[in-house]
């Protein structure tokens, strides 16, 4: 759910189930671009995925 927005900031609010399966798919493809400032498993979830692609690529 949108929460805030400004010209650089999104704010979103989250049910964690959310974070674990699609969140950070959806999030992924904006690369560097974004920066998540809050929730350790939505982080996590972001390094997670980019390592298993990262794998699979050099394999």
């Amino acid at each position: 759910m949108l929460v805030e927005r400004s010209d650089n900031l999104v704010h979103l609010k989250l049910h964690e189930q959310a974070i674990l399966t699609y969140a950070a798919h959806f999030l992924l493809p904006f690369g560097k671009s974004l920066q998540v400032l809050q929730h350790p498993i939505l982080k996590e979830r972001l390094a997670a995925i980019a390592a298993d692609l990262l794998n699979y690529y050099q394999s």
